[in-house]
């Protein structure tokens, strides 16, 4: 019983907080918004990682999700997304709908500008 008594429950790391996305008003096959505009909004909030957001592996929920601080966030692009990565080797931008477009940035700098003035997501230096 003593052992038991020390054992204690990990809490899982990068829990992500998943919001309903709002009901649009727009129709989906509307010319002016593409299929997934609505679904995955060019500007994200400063808790949403913009490399899961394009992770098609993972579910809605997953890559909709919010994580609980933008530190946290930030944490996770460093340890996950961007170890081991060269900041000067070319970069795509995963959001669907820049992927769609096929862009890809020159090196980790510009990716990180891109990041702050298109998605609204200030990254650290």
């Amino acid at each position: 019983m003593l052992a038991l008594c020390k054992c204690r429950e990990v809490p899982p790391r990068y829990r992500l907080r998943v919001d309903i996305p709002p009901p649009s008003i727009f129709k989906e096959e509307s010319p002016e918004l593409g299929p997934l505009d609505p679904i995955f909004p060019l500007k994200l909030t400063k808790k949403k990682c913009p490399f899961c957001i394009g992770d098609e592996s993972k579910s809605y929920e997953q890559r909709i999700g919010e994580f609980c601080r933008p530190a946290t966030m930030m944490n996770h692009v460093e340890n996950i997304h961007l170890k081991g990565r060269d900041p000067r080797a070319k970069i795509d931008c995963f959001h669907p709908t820049c992927k769609s477009q096929g862009l890809v940035l020159e090196k980790l700098e510009y990716f990180k500008s891109y990041v702050e003035l298109v998605h609204k997501i200030r990254m650290r230096e």
